[in-house]
């Protein structure tokens, strides 16, 4: 098809054609990226942002947990004892109230069987702490050092890492979220100007 041999109006017309058109695909493509960027911000947002918070909030407070259990078994003063044992109390309403947080947010996938792990573990130090509690009650100081070094530390151990592993999950998701590339990368601005002038 030889261009040269057309009408001034229909090479007008025709150039015109191809701008709407790029102008369409531009429009098109500019639309799907925003709802990307849209879908990814509420994703950081109402997701990984809450769980990541949340995540930390329990492993600070499982340590205050941790520090105040270790200091009701060094301790013998029974007005201490009772200062610990509310900051126990008050630690675990907070933890209680974040895997709350992280069971409405984590419904599906990796994040589901994380809350699950971190449920699960802390089922089963809390289990261990209830324990340890009765031996020292029960001024049994060396059984509970053993029982904490042996079995209970372990436990907690496990637990904390099962908390860790879902921050390791929000960093991912962050972090994919960061280098996702945009829709328009590698469209050239002046290929396009040439295309629309034939």
């Amino acid at each position: 098809m030889n261009i040269s041999s057309w009408k001034v109006r229909t090479r007008l017309a025709a150039g015109f054609g191809v701008v709407c058109a790029l102008l369409v695909v531009i429009v098109l493509i500019g639309l799907t990226s925003m709802a990307r960027i849209y879908h990814g911000s509420t994703e950081i947002v109402d997701e990984h942002v809450p769980t990541l918070d949340a995540s930390h909030t329990i492993l600070n407070q499982t340590d205050i947990v941790a520090i105040a259990l270790y200091n009701v078994m060094l301790n013998p003063d029974a007005t201490d004892h009772q200062k610990q044992l509310e900051t126990i109390a008050q630690s675990r309403q907070v933890i209680d109230k974040n895997i709350e947080l992280l069971e409405q947010i984590e419904t599906q996938g990796e994040g589901k069987a994380a809350l699950q792990s971190i449920k699960d573990t802390r089922a089963k130090y809390l289990a261990g702490h209830d324990a340890l509690m009765a031996l020292i009650t029960a001024g049994k100081a060396d059984e509970a050092r053993n029982y904490l070094g042996s079995k209970l530390r372990p436990i907690l151990e496990a637990y904390k890492a099962a908390v860790s592993n879902m921050s390791g999950l929000q960093r991912q998701a962050l972090a994919l979220t960061e280098t996702d590339p945009p829709l328009l990368t590698g469209i050239d601005p002046l290929t396009l100007a040439g295309a629309a002038g034939m």
